[in-house]
């Protein structure tokens, strides 16, 4: 059964000095996650004050299919893996539904 699109929002927190080597992997695994077909957008940030700090904000085409395929996919454990130890905290994320959405030029 389908659902309505989600955004999921994820903010990351690396070790000072580990911001490089953390984009270095979240690059390798983007290239998959890109390929996925009920990707709609991802924005990847970084905090100007604060480089340590990283927020994703994506859009899915459907939140059945991101809470039981998109969180299982074989790229996300090793990923998370490499990246335990360059992270200074548990990355956080929550779902959000769309109620209004408008598009500027």
């Amino acid at each position: 059964m389908s659902s309505k699109p989600i955004t999921v929002l994820v903010s990351v927190r690396t070790k000072p000095g580990m911001e490089e080597a953390y984009k270095k992997e979240l690059m390798n695994v983007l290239k998959h996650v890109f390929a996925e077909p009920n990707l709609l957008n991802f924005k990847v940030n970084q905090n100007p004050h604060d480089p340590t700090r990283f927020m994703f904000y994506e859009t899915w085409a459907d939140k059945n299919d991101f809470e039981t395929a998109q969180l299982n996919r074989p790229y996300r454990k090793p990923y998370l893996k490499r990246t335990k130890n360059l992270l200074a905290e548990p990355i956080q994320w929550t779902i959000w539904e769309t109620i209004l959405s408008l598009k500027t030029n």
